[in-house]
This record gives C-alpha cells, structure tokens and sequence, in this order.
C-alpha cells in the first residue's frame, strides 16, 4: 500500500468517541481505517477496534489504548511512548522501529501464530513495561530493550538477535529455545533470574558462564516446577 496520509472521515469518526467509532467498524467490517500519521496524543481509545488500521507514524503518544483491538495493524514508526497497552490484542501488527518508550504493555498479546506475529524489529521499548506479556516467538531482533521490565514474559522462541538488554528486568521470563545470539549487554545474572533458558540460543562465552553459574536455566522445566536436583545431576552427567 502506498503512504498516502490520513483519510479525514476516518479521523472525525474516531475522534466522536469508541463507542461511536465501534460502531462503524461493526457496519462496515470491509473498510480498513486509514490513520497514517495522525494526530492522536492522549486519545481515550481504550477497548477500540482498530483491527488492521493503517496508523504508520501516528502520534500516539501517551493514549489509552488498554484492551484495544489491534490486530494486524500497521504501527510501523508509530510514536507510542508511555502509551497505555495493557491486556491490548496486538497480534500480527507490525511496530517495526516503533517508539515504545515507557510504554505499558503490560499482558499485551504480542504472541506470532504460524508465521505471522508481531514485528518489534528495531523497535524503541526502554523502559517498557513487558510484565506478563506474551511475546511467544515476536521478532525483536535489534530492539532497544534497555530497562525493560520483562517480569514473567513468554519470550519462548522469540528472536532477541542484536536486541540491546542493558539493564533489562528478566526475572521469571520464559526463554525457552529464545535466540539470544549476539545480544547486546546480556549478562550471566541477568538470565540466571530467568525461568528457563532451555534450548535458548547463546553466545559462545555466555552460555559457558550460564552452564557455571546457573546450569538448571537450560534444564527443561516440567510445568511450574523444574526437575529435582537428582534429575538434573543425572541429565547433566549424561
């Protein structure tokens, strides 16, 4: 699809309110909104329907998207930052290079179904609140994840190439088979407050200090409760 700016019924009609604009979408199912660009700080759009929109480059800055449908929308260059995002559908959208700074995503549904996910390559998440989030198999390869709070995240499979983790809060986060290859300021203690790291793709040097630090983060977990340590001493002596 070419850029072609925001379409002005469109914008009008979100701007009258969600329950109004809900409505619209309801009535005409075929329509894909097109908001390129537009000027929505702030906005109370908090359970919209914005399936598939068109909102690259948008200015979103601070608005109140929590429990907002956005499934396979286009958010690519969105400014997003200290936006509401909480318990959002977000499925298929595409934030690729996306500024997410300090934005609550908290138990956002980010998760990729077959080889359709959500796109946050490149994306700018400092500081972005991930806790719970379902990030199973999301492309996040070279994003900006400096102090993010991933507290119990689902990052199973996820593609964390390049990602910038300096300081970010791993504890609980699912990395089960994540490709963490070439991570920028990953360290040891970080991943060893992580829930599991089994199958993880690491670095050379950091998965020898992981296996002498914290060798029961790449030991499969069953359910909730990792194997017993007789379990573990018998695999690792295999």
């Amino acid at each position: 699809m070419k850029d072609k700016g925001y379409n002005q019924e469109h914008y009008d009609k979100l701007k009258e309110g969600v329950e109004s604009w809900n409505e619209w979408r309801k009535a005409n199912p075929t329509i894909q909104p097109l908001l390129r660009g537009a000027y929505l700080r702030e906005a109370q759009l908090d359970g919209a329907d914005l399936r598939e929109a068109y909102l690259r480059g948008a200015n979103l800055w601070g608005a109140n998207l929590r429990g907002a449908n956005l499934w396979g929308a286009y958010l690519r260059e969105a400014y997003l930052r200290e936006a509401h995002l909480s318990k959002a559908n977000l499925e298929r959208a595409d934030l690729r290079e996306a500024h997410l700074w300090k934005a609550d995503l908290r138990e956002a549904y980010l998760r990729k179904v077959h080889f359709w996910g959500a796109y946050l390559r490149e994306a700018d998440l400092r500081e972005a609140h991930l806790r719970e989030a379902n990030l199973w198999k999301a492309n996040l390869e070279r994003a900006d994840l400096r102090e993010a709070h991933l507290w119990n995240a689902d990052l199973r499979e996820a593609d964390l190439r390049e990602a910038d983790l300096w300081g970010a809060y791993l504890r609980e986060a699912n990395l089960e088979r994540a490709d963490l290859r070439e991570a920028d300021n990953l360290t040891v203690g970080q991943i060893c407050k992580t829930k599991t790291l089994y199958r993880a793709k690491l670095g050379v040097e950091l998965e020898k200090q992981t296996k002498e630090k914290c060798p029961r983060k790449l030991i499969q977990w069953k359910g909730e409760t990792c194997k017993s340590g007789r379990e573990l001493e018998g695999g690792m002596n295999k």
